[in-house]
């Protein structure tokens, strides 16, 4: 009798764990390798999969064979529509179980995807409450001065800045530490602080082309046809759509670049993330220049890197093009010259 009893709890708790893997969002990739979990957001050429084995996980959407999800997406197509319902592949296509109007489109058409969290946070930024979206810095400065008086000074500068898309103040105020030099392109002027806003807005009027995007950048944007070109503090590539202010993919250009210095026997580690200095369109490809004396080139794309020149130092300074030649500044003071 007991061993009967086993039996059965042993076939249960296999029928839970196989109903568990069943209800989970599974991608198969081209080279046959599965990835099992939830997935949390498609964004330019790359989908994040929470797995519960091994956290958070980044893969190429064009390498990804098939896909299933469980939990309704939020899917975005072109001409910014967006519908709600799972996916599934069939026959080289994606099935989208939108509720009343389902839909099968290519892989190449599904612009970005977002669970019910990430879409929560887009449309927080969307449409912000009285108190949202704040940032809040300040300095302490402390001065004095001897002679037939001796006297001291205190002060506490605060700044307030918000990225509103409904906010009646002007667009400048709302980015008022801009470290990148702003660009004009179209009528339209592009400027990132370095607090965490990108705004675009009209060169006459002063308002809002778009909605603010949460990016903080000490670079100038780059316009270039359709799409705007942006560098992050954090070495991040992201492509807007000018005219939208829809993003079109984000690039870690610090992967495989991170490193740990300093410390003793593995302790007091510090992380080490090279500073990127452009971008720079040349040639057809968006050239960038970093701290680790670095010379890159991407593709303008899919954000693939394609080249790298070792420039014998570290380069602070996006570089210049000129007749047919790159010029490179390193921060020895050698004036480099690429042809």
């Amino acid at each position: 009798m007991t061993r009967l009893k086993r039996h059965a709890l042993g076939v249960s708790l296999g029928f839970l764990f196989a109903s568990c893997a069943a209800w989970a969002d599974q991608i198969v990739m081209k080279d046959g390798d599965r990835v099992t979990g939830s997935i949390v957001k498609k964004d330019g050429a790359t989908v994040t999969i929470e797995s519960k084995n091994f956290g958070l996980v980044t893969v190429k959407w064009d390498d990804i064979a098939t896909i299933r999800t469980d939990e309704a997406l939020n899917v975005v197509l072109p001409e910014e529509r967006t519908v709600k319902g799972n996916l599934q592949t069939r026959d080289g296509r994606i099935e989208v179980a939108a509720e009343g109007a389902p839909q099968v489109v290519a892989p190449a058409d599904i612009v970005a995807l977002r669970n019910a969290k990430e879409q929560q946070s887009y449309e927080r930024l969307l449409h912000p409450g009285l108190l949202d979206l704040w940032v809040i810095s300040g300095s302490l400065n402390i001065a004095g001065s001897k002679g037939n008086a001796q006297t001291s000074t205190l002060t506490t500068p605060i700044n307030f800045v918000r990225a509103s898309r409904t906010s009646r103040t002007s667009a400048l105020s709302e980015i008022r530490d801009i470290a990148g030099r702003p660009v004009i392109s179209r009528g339209v002027v592009y400027a990132v602080s370095h607090s965490g806003v990108l705004s675009a807005m009209d060169i006459r009027s002063g308002q809002p082309k778009w909605a603010p995007l949460p990016i903080a950048g000490v670079n100038a944007p780059l316009p270039v046809g359709d799409v705007v070109y942006v560098v992050s503090k954090e070495g991040e590539l992201t492509v807007i759509n000018r005219d939208s202010g829809q993003i079109y993919w984000t690039r870690d250009l610090n992967e495989g670049r991170v490193r740990q210095e300093g410390g003793m026997f593995g302790f007091f580690d510090r992380t080490v993330r090279p500073v990127w200095s452009g971008p720079l369109m040349a040639s057809n490809r968006l050239v960038l220049t970093n701290s680790d004396g670095e010379l890159v080139a991407f593709d303008p794309k899919t954000g693939a890197q394609t080249a790298s020149i070792r420039m014998g130092g570290p380069v602070y300074i996006a570089p210049a093009a000129y007749n047919g030649a790159l010029y490179v500044l390193t921060d020895k003071g050698d004036l480099v010259s690429i042809r």
